[in-house]
């Protein structure tokens, strides 16, 4: 189970890192794209503090 936890966080992470330029490049947009940063870094914020 732990092993499996920490193939997903990994997976997670990556995949994170992976959407993050495009998370900054749409906050560019106007209208209601502002705050997809700031869910973006939370996110990944979130998955490094697992386990």
């Amino acid at each position: 189970m732990g092993l499996t936890t920490t193939i997903f966080r990994h997976q997670a992470i990556l995949f994170t890192l992976q959407v993050g330029p495009l998370a900054i490049a749409a906050s560019l947009l106007p209208g209601n794209f502002s705050g997809i940063v700031n869910y973006w870094l939370n996110m990944l914020i979130s998955f490094l503090m697992w386990g």
